[in-house]
């Protein structure tokens, strides 16, 4: 019996000669197996240049094959390590979100960084590649059962050096009462494409837009439409999937409503680019799905009690001086008709100067539940925050309950996204901010999606 335990161990069974299991060598992470399926779910949505040497597009340069992540192996390393890839910037790290995480979350995982630091650590090895997953079709998941596409009558030449925004307003043509499911991008020019908001316009509220958009339905608009009334139905940047409210529910879009499209173009370069055709994906129902769902813009208050009072203030006021983390809040309670809604959403939003929000709902009995920490924000990524879970289980925006939404700004030259739109304004510094829509004022916002229980 001492000799029969013994077979494997040093001769093995066969007569033959090999090492215990537990010597024997670790099989060597490689691209077929360990690293294209991170870099098809992850970063493949932003990174789709034409070559590492040109340095294309907003991710500047591709990672669809063995030999372009090789090429920038070390790269890899450094930016997964340090958590600055993927862009995402409201991670739950310091106990702020969701237990279960964000839905469609592209943060990697802790093996994930442990297999790109090992990869490019050793041979960078290429593996089978009959072992390695298909990659996607298309950058982005396109929207299921999407319904309609809609684009802007001419493309739009963005002109090169400097962050510009363009509004489309596009019809629909809704003949009756439709519920709108689903929103996705579809982009174009992705060199130049930084974000895409996809808003719904009411028909009382259309000629306000008319005016704007003139004859070719295409204007400037820094600022954010919902102050005119325009409803947000949809966030997109790079990689993004579609944008859908939760299961059974929609947003309502009477007859004559429009669509509104704003795109951010980010152009990096000195030479002039493309022109842009990007529209967009929309599943449009004509049944109620059951709830109606929404995307409520708060905070940008000017005045308490909403605009929250300050260490040091007498009277609470928005202004951002030439500091580093410079805080500001705002602080919002439901309406009668928002009370006792489910929250399905979050998406913040600032200017230049932002630095850190965080999102915390107060229960009327002192309870604290932090719901969105952004951290290194990013006016170039605009997220939109998903829960997870059908209605049932999510949180609740229960009447009393206070919303706080804390914007931390740095308005100095260590601001690499100030700095850049000072250099854009032909500014040799930071100017103080107030409250306001221009580049070089300032927003506390965030966008909470709502949905009757």
């Amino acid at each position: 019996m001492a000799l029969l335990a013994m077979c494997g161990a040093v001769t093995g069974c066969d007569g033959k000669s090999e090492p215990p299991p537990d010597t024997q060598a670790p099989e060597m992470v490689n691209w077929a197996v360990d690293i294209a399926p991170v870099m098809y779910r992850a970063c493949m949505g932003c990174h789709v240049g034409e070559s590492v040497l040109d340095m294309d597009g907003i991710g500047h340069f591709p990672l669809k094959t063995y030999e372009e992540a090789a090429a920038v192996g070390i790269y890899l390393q450094e930016v997964a390590v340090s958590r600055r890839m993927p862009p995402w910037p409201g991670r739950a790290e310091d106990g702020c979100g969701p237990d279960e995480g964000w839905k469609d979350d592209p943060t990697l995982t802790t093996d994930e960084i442990r297999s790109i630091l090992e990869w490019a650590d050793g041979e960078m090895a290429q593996g089978d590649l009959a072992l390695a997953p298909d990659p996607p079709q298309t950058p982005d998941p396109a929207l299921s059962g999407a319904t309609q596409e809609l684009f802007g009558d001419e493309p739009v030449a963005p002109p090169p050096s400097v962050d510009t925004y363009t509004c489309l307003l596009l019809d629909p043509g809704l003949e009756e009462t439709s519920w709108l499911t689903g929103v996705q991008a579809l982009p174009d020019n992705r060199t130049i494409l930084g974000t895409v908001a996809t808003y719904l316009v009411d028909p009382e509220q259309v000629p306000v837009f008319e005016d704007k958009a003139g004859a070719d339905g295409a204007y400037d608009c820094f600022a954010l439409p919902t102050d005119e009334g325009a409803r947000l139905v949809g966030i997109w940047s790079p990689g993004s999937p579609a944008f859908e409210p939760p299961e059974g529910s929609g947003f309502e879009a009477a007859v004559g409503t429009r669509v509104l499209v704003r795109i951010h173009y980010h152009v990096w370069t000195d030479e002039a680019v493309g022109a842009d055709s990007t529209g967009v994906a929309l599943r449009w129902s004509a049944e109620n799905p059951g709830a109606k769902a929404t995307m409520v813009p708060v905070g940008n208050f000017d005045a308490e009690p909403g605009l929250v009072r300050q260490a040091g203030e007498t009277q609470a006021s928005f202004e951002v001086g030439l500091q580093p983390m410079h805080v500001e809040e705002m602080l919002a309670t439901p309406t009668e008709a928002q009370a006792n809604q489910a929250i399905w959403a979050l998406a913040g939003w600032m200017h230049f100067a932002g630095a850190e929000m965080d999102v915390v709902l107060e229960g009327s009995g002192g309870e604290q539940a932090c719901m969105l920490g952004i951290r290194q924000w990013d006016p170039d990524w605009l997220r939109g925050y998903r829960f997870n879970g059908p209605i049932s289980d999510l949180p609740v925006w229960e009447s009393g309950a206070q919303l706080r939404v804390a914007c931390t700004y740095d308005n100095t030259d260590f601001n690499e996204n100030l700095s850049e739109r000072l250099e854009d304004e032909g500014l040799a510094g930071p100017v103080p901010m107030a409250l306001g829509d221009g580049p070089l004022d300032e927003n506390c916002l965030v966008f909470v999606g709502l949905v009757e229980r």
